[in-house]
């Protein structure tokens, strides 16, 4: 099997290490798409993301000669269909045949629908869908009623049923009965929404799963009446044809293109995209230029005006003297800046400087007095850049409120994050754990008052969300709502680094209000040896930073000038200079602006040095992201898992890969841990990464691509080069690499109505 995979590699253009691969493994694909009606027998396997399943072409009845050796298998992707099957039932799949190496003949679906069973399958479908009406129950309904079962069903005749199902038992009888219509009447909703939504042009599966979930057996009505409630679950191009096609067949609508329904709806579309880019509020010279592009009109037409006047009066915008405001975020930002002033407010338990003062007394004049202040305010922000100590004053901080009687909840927003504040929070007989903010939310949420078992009494408690600057508008709302009462909340970050992935921005914000502010500027000289908190002070304050020729190791920031055809090799050549990638080391890390698409994206990166890494003759693992596995790869765990103790963001090597049992071992920080078949979809490969994933880890050497990408501005070069401690080389265009730094950061480009003003 080594073999075919190498051939695998030579043949599909991956010479070079940086094409991507994708695609199941060793697939052939045999002959034209067609259908098939397939009564489900078992259930192979199944995950949120697909389900392999046996069954047997309808087309073989009587069901009792089925055995498993005449089973077809069905592989489907969850993009294929509504809900997962279950045994008993009878699906249409559309597919094509594929033989896959070491699994044989499949049927690889590309749509699979429930559908209604005929004749005989109908027993095997009710014994599995309803709870107490099991084979015996289910054959005495066919005794009884044979092909005509389907019509007692469809006419809810709850009577003649219950006199089957179970007659000496009345109530139960009709319980069941009633279970049964509820059943198959579902059945007949999911299929006649399915056909209806294919017919009106929507054959997207998960657009029809979510439209079923939302509005349930009642889609069609729905949609019949109003057409733009789908602008939250398709492309508002895809959802204007459609619901333009539908008001059309309406007798009582007239012109389409300025219905209400449409203006609301182009405005709902428009509040969805700018939320997705991280914004809460649209500009207003950007509202009329944006509108008119989704009504396919000139922004002087009259049609954008009432489209706005429409809006305002349906509540899809709210006005603001800075624009128009998304009316979900504006709440959200409203209730937040409440919270957060009545925090400010609150009177609690004050330290105590003659039992905690002398926790302060090794911090600098500047740390010093960032610690008294934060120490003094129930609501704190503590700001400071590379190298300034901010971990060192929060470690003081910590020492000196649990000095005074106070307890201390340590978290930050990433798995990554929490390994490097449990180990730096951490001082000498004082050992701390930090949690994610995730596992945070839901201790808080599920004990109410935060007793959990793990969260200390509430009165006394000071909560420190480290890498604040990550956390959206969301996670701060529901973090301030659940702090139980008497709590202090101290926010401690970096303001030029990257904002959320999500909507809003918060904690820049506060940097900015000096009442709340300590803030750490000192660059301190054991930090400074390598330049890197230098240079980041440079891009922090716009300068241009002076960077040196690169030549190898050594405790510097560097440029490697490459063009885009030669960065690939670039790259290549740096990371060996810097010693290449070395077994459970992770001292070095390749920072990427994109996952995919460039020659120097994590995905291509990932698989290139796979490549050229993996020892002859290595056992592969095929993962679930057309990547591959090999031993003394650097892995990258991609949740949190805390019956594991692993982390989203959690580094490992892969210790041991067992190619035919699809099993890898894997070492993270001497734990070992196995992981078989579904369960690679934990991990990814980690040569590459991200800025965003990289947030919040920190190691020895990085490099940094740099290349064209709408991504690269002053927050994202700072960050990335922040995530070092020794050396950084930017390998890539020293003109992009100019053009970045020269524009604003991230978070200052994010329109938000989010403001706080304490003294309200």
């Amino acid at each position: 099997m080594r073999a075919a995979q190498k051939t695998l590699c030579a043949d599909s253009g991956i010479g070079d290490g940086f094409e991507n691969r994708t695609g199941p493994r060793f697939m052939t694909l045999q002959g034209a798409e067609e259908t098939l009606l397939i009564f489900v027998q078992k259930i192979i396997f199944q995950q949120s993301f697909a389900t392999i399943f046996s069954g047997h072409p309808v087309a073989a009845e009587p069901i009792q000669s089925l055995n498993d050796d005449a089973a077809v298998v069905i592989r489907a992707k969850r993009s294929a269909y509504l809900n997962p099957p279950l045994p008993g039932e009878t699906w249409t799949i559309l597919g094509r045949w594929v033989d896959i190496v070491g699994y044989g003949r499949q049927f690889d679906a590309i749509r699979a629908t429930r559908t209604r069973p005929q004749g005989r399958l109908i027993v095997p479908f009710i014994a599995s869908r309803v709870d107490g009406i099991g084979p015996v129950r289910a054959a005495r309904l066919w005794d009884r009623f044979a092909d005509t079962l389907p019509d007692v069903l469809k006419r809810h005749d709850v009577a003649a049923l219950a006199a089957v199902l179970a007659p000496a038992q009345p109530a139960l009888s009709r319980r069941l009965a009633e279970d049964l219509l509820r059943a198959w009447s579902a059945l007949e909703s999911e299929a006649a929404v399915l056909t209806w939504l294919q017919n009106k042009g929507i054959d997207d599966v998960r657009a029809a799963a979510r439209i079923l979930e939302v509005i349930g057996g009642r889609a069609i009505e729905v949609l019949n009446h109003n057409p733009y409630v789908l602008v939250s679950l398709l492309p508002w191009k895809r959802v204007d044809d459609v619901a333009q096609r539908l008001l059309n067949e309406s007798s009582l609508v007239g012109e389409t293109r300025s219905d209400a329904r449409r203006l609301v709806g182009a405005a709902d579309s428009l509040v969805k995209d700018v939320v997705s880019d991280g914004d809460t509020l649209i500009a207003a010279p950007d509202l009329p230029v944006k509108l008119a592009k989704k009504l396919g009109v000139s922004e002087r037409s009259s049609l954008v005006k009432r489209c706005i006047q429409v809006a305002e009066r349906n509540f899809a915008l709210l006005a603001s003297p800075k624009g128009w405001r998304a009316p979900g975020c504006a709440l959200l930002e409203h209730e937040l800046a409440a919270k957060l002033r009545a925090l400010a407010s609150t009177v609690s338990m004050q330290w105590d400087p003659a039992r905690g003062g002398r926790w302060l007394d090794s911090l600098s004049v500047e740390q010093r007095a960032a610690s008294e202040k934060v120490l003094g305010l129930p609501l704190a922000v503590l700001a400071g850049g590379a190298g300034t100590g901010k971990t060192t004053t929060v470690r003081a901080i910590c020492d000196a409120w649990e000095a005074s009687d106070g307890k201390v909840v340590l978290c930050a927003l990433s798995g990554k994050a929490t390994v490097v504040l449990t180990k730096k929070a951490s001082g000498s007989g004082r050992p701390r754990s930090a949690m994610t903010l995730f596992r945070l939310l839901r201790e808080l949420d599920s004990s109410g008052s935060g007793s959990a078992a793990s969260l200390p009494p509430p009165g006394r408690t000071l909560f420190v969300v480290d890498e604040a600057s990550m956390v959206d508008l969301g996670q701060w709302h529901r973090l301030v709502d659940l702090l139980p009462a008497g709590s202090r909340l101290l926010m401690v970050g970096d303001p030029a680094q990257l904002p959320p992935i999500g909507m809003g921005i918060v904690f820049h914000h506060l940097c900015e209000i000096d009442a709340l502010t300590a803030k750490l500027e000192t660059v301190h000289r054991q930090a400074g040896t390598s330049g890197i908190p230098a240079v980041a002070a440079d891009i922090r304050e716009g300068r241009r930073p002076s960077l040196s020729v690169f030549s190898g190791r050594a405790a510097a920031v560097s440029f490697v000038d490459a063009t885009d055809q030669e960065i690939t090799g670039a790259i290549q050549d740096v990371v060996k200079e810097l010693g290449g990638f070395v077994r459970g080391r992770h001292a070095l890390q390749i920072i990427c602006p994109s996952n995919d698409r460039h020659p120097a994206s994590v995905r291509r990166v990932n698989a290139a040095f796979q490549l050229t890494c993996r020892q002859p003759g290595a056992e592969i693992v095929e993962g679930y992201r057309g990547q591959f596995f090999a031993t003394d790869d650097p892995v990258l765990f991609l949740r949190n898992d805390y019956a594991t103790e692993l982390r989203n963001g959690s580094l490992g090597h892969v210790v041991s890969a067992d190619e035919d049992g699809r099993r890898l071992l894997v070492d993270f920080d001497g734990n070992r841990h196995t992981f078989v078949g579904e369960q690679l979809m934990d991990l990814d490969l980690a040569y590459a990464m991200t800025c965003h994933k990289a947030q919040g880890s920190q190691c020895e050497s990085v490099v940094i691509p740099i290349y064209e990408s709408r991504l690269l501005d002053p927050s994202w070069i700072y960050t990335a080069l922040t995530r070092a401690e020794r050396q950084v080389v930017f390998v890539g265009n020293d003109r992009i690499f100019l053009a970045a730094l020269s524009g604003l950061p991230a978070w200052r480009r994010r329109n938000t109505g989010f403001q706080l003003d304490l003294k309200m």
